[in-house]
């Protein structure tokens, strides 16, 4: 059996960057696995408004 390691530093990037190929060596019958490097953790609190520094913070 042909097998497949498919790891990515973030979660969704299997669906941007390699999808296709992913499914494709699953239907020709590769046992394919998946790592992600990060939980994502970091991307949730970029997108949170809450977390961004104020203009003008730190300044005297």
């Amino acid at each position: 059996m042909r097998r497949a390691l498919v790891i990515h530093a973030h979660p969704d990037d299997e669906v941007f960057a390699t999808a296709a190929t992913t499914l494709a060596l699953h239907r020709d019958g590769a046992h394919v696995a998946l790592r992600v490097a990060t939980g994502g953790e970091a991307g949730e609190q970029a997108m949170d408004p809450r977390s961004r520094p104020r203009r003008g913070a730190g300044r005297p």
